[in-house]
């Protein structure tokens, strides 16, 4: 890939990264990987990466058309083989695969017509265009005579119950070239299967394979990073650069041990197979029948969820850990195009507010769009060195109206608020919490969705460590939840509102009522669905369209003023608003007067 724009990425990168490590004078640590003192070749793995043609950059390997992709056959698991005895048994078919030209396949000791020699490149290559093949200089005259070549791509397409299913790329009934080019167009290639069909004496001193291209997958793996204690984790950011038809997924988990692995010896007991923990020294001593290893699902969270915004995204973790991992998966869906990663920065904060916070809202169910009495109660688990918290942050499906603070079951007056359309925020700095001591909040409030969560985090606003996000959990006997979800019944109307305000008003110029808002929400949808606003008069026709387009659950206002769909001002009287939407569920419509006078 042409390093196209390379200047202004590493520009913008270099004020991201320094951006990021100006915060660690309040205790927010930065660690970058891809730079000079981390590079991406000393922490972590690689499949099929690719770290030295632009330096700093990773992306997938891609082949020239003078490499030869059989050499490194073996090394990547594949290797020649074939499925007839008399042939294997007739020489070793990699000689043909080791880049000797004096060491070969005889294929005269087969003794037979229609034998099958087949490649494994032990990966899927892009833009292969030639398959070569020739007998030793010594012995030029015995090459093959006659020969049939097909190719499988690796695809789960191209296999039936496991079985590799061939395309005939070229067939020679009486070949006169002692080397032998086969030429084809660029396409995926894994495996190459060359049938003889000649009783004549002849030999292949090497088979080679040549492409042009990005291989179509690749993966970076980190080593497990010790933080040193344990961590609370902030943005993760990084920078790429992605081609049309090729893209870079990034994904992370975090640990309480150094391995996120668990290793197992497998014993036969009877009919049963007992599995005995042991040892990663102890499993690697095993024999491959006897052994068995898995995720360790008690001490490390699963892979997250890809992350999607380069400019920063919060790392996904439950509790403080002290390990944390990140994997880079590559993928492109065309040989010509790659995608390619600069850098990639988390933050992270020691010592953590607490071991461990959990929430739980109520109620359960609440009717949706409805003003709803919430309450909301947190517990911590502080232990010694953990900072405690004084503030908290959750994020609210609508804007909320704050009605009481406790603390240990006391009412605090001492509080700060700021309240926005998506979440709150209350600081109670003289209140510190550094125990089990129950924080409760109750606030009022609309749900719009089903399955509305209040996710939340805790954090010390004297230290400014990172925060620390609520688990769901069971925080208080008076709240049936035990979560920080809240349902709402399916059955109800899934639009709602239709509020005018001003009602009536008056279009006439003056700069006073000159417009009137129209205010409506849309309930208990996940996805955006057709949405249109209108205004008819009495008789049912149609004056002016305000909005037609898609929307998602949410609280909305829309200005009409008093013009329709001409541009002309309507005459003063009576007018409906509609609000119609179309829903998978069914349409719903809600239906308002709108009093017009001059």
């Amino acid at each position: 890939m042409e390093p196209i724009g390379r200047k202004v990425l590493l520009v913008s990168t270099w004020v991201l990264l320094a951006l990021i490590s100006a915060k660690s004078t309040y205790g927010v640590e930065v660690l970058v990987i891809g730079n000079e003192q981390t590079p991406w070749e000393a922490m972590g793995t690689m499949e099929s990466i690719d770290t030295t043609t632009d330096p700093g950059w990773i992306q997938p390997r891609r082949t020239e058309a003078t490499e030869n992709l059989s050499l490194g056959a073996q090394g990547r698991g594949g290797g020649m083989s074939t499925p007839q005895p008399s042939v294997r048994q007739a020489g070793n078919l990699n000689n043909m695969i080791d880049g000797d030209v004096n060491t070969v396949f005889d294929g005269s000791k087969a003794r037979q017509v229609g034998g099958r020699m087949d490649l494994d490149l032990g990966s899927i290559f892009g833009g292969v265009e030639r398959i070569r093949f020739y007998p030793s200089p010594t012995f030029s005259d015995k090459f093959l005579k006659g020969y049939e070549v097909y190719i499988n791509d690796g695809s789960a397409e191209m296999q039936v119950g496991g079985v590799l299913q061939w395309a005939l790329v070229e067939k020679v009934e009486k070949n006169t070239d002692s080397t032998v080019q086969v030429r084809i167009p660029s396409q995926y290639v894994r495996h190459v299967r060359i049938v003889f069909t000649t009783p004549l004496p002849w030999e292949i001193a090497e088979l080679e394979v040549y492409s042009r291209g990005f291989v179509p997958q690749a993966n970076y793996t980190s080593q497990v990073i010790d933080l040193g204690e344990l961590a609370n984790f902030g943005l993760l950011k990084w920078a790429a650069e992605e081609q049309p038809r090729a893209s870079v997924q990034i994904f992370t988990r975090t640990g309480a041990t150094p391995d996120p692995l668990k290793y197992y010896q497998l014993k036969e007991k009877g009919l049963e197979t007992e599995r005995i923990e042991v040892s990663e020294d102890d499993y690697n001593s095993l024999k491959e029948a006897e052994r068995e290893k898995a995720p360790d699902a008690e001490n490390w969270s699963p892979w997250s969820p890809v992350y999607t915004r380069a400019s920063g995204e919060q790392v996904v973790f439950a509790e403080p850990r002290r390990y944390f991992q990140f994997k880079c998966d590559f993928a492109s869906d065309f040989f010509t195009q790659g995608a390619r990663l600069d850098s990639l920065a988390f933050e992270f904060s020691t010592p953590p507010v607490a071991r461990f916070v959990w929430g739980e809202v109520g109620p359960l169910e609440v009717n949706a769009g409805e003003p709803t009495l919430f309450t909301y109660v947190v517990r911590a688990k502080v232990e010694e060195g953990d900072t405690g918290f004084d503030a908290l942050e959750i994020a609210t499906p609508s804007r909320v109206t704050i009605e009481d603070l406790k603390i240990g079951g006391a009412s605090v007056a001492d509080f700060t608020q700021e309240i926005a359309d998506d979440r709150m925020v209350i600081r109670f700095p003289n209140h510190r919490v550094v125990d089990t001591t129950p924080v409760e909040l109750n606030f009022e409030g609309a749900v719009l969705v089903y399955g509305t969560r209040f996710t939340g985090k805790v954090f010390d606003t004297q230290t400014a460590e990172l925060p620390q996000p609520i688990t769901a959990g069971d925080t208080s006997p008076d709240l049936p939840n035990n979560d920080l979800a809240v349902a709402v019944s399916l059955g109800e109307t899934i639009v709602a509102g239709g509020r005018i305000v001003p009602n009536p008003f008056t279009p006439n110029g003056d700069g006073v009522n000159d417009l009137a808002s129209i205010h409506y929400q849309i309930l208990k949808l996940t996805k955006e669905v057709p949405v249109t606003v209108s205004i008819y008069d009495l008789s049912g026709r149609l004056v002016r369209e305000l909005y037609s387009g898609t929307e998602v659950s949410g609280i909305y206002a829309l200005d009409w003023n008093g013009l329709d769909d001409s541009g002309q001002l309507v005459v003063p009287g009576l007018y409906l608003s509609r609000i119609s939407v179309d829903a998978d569920r069914g349409a719903g419509d809600m239906v308002a007067l709108i009093a017009v006078i001059y």
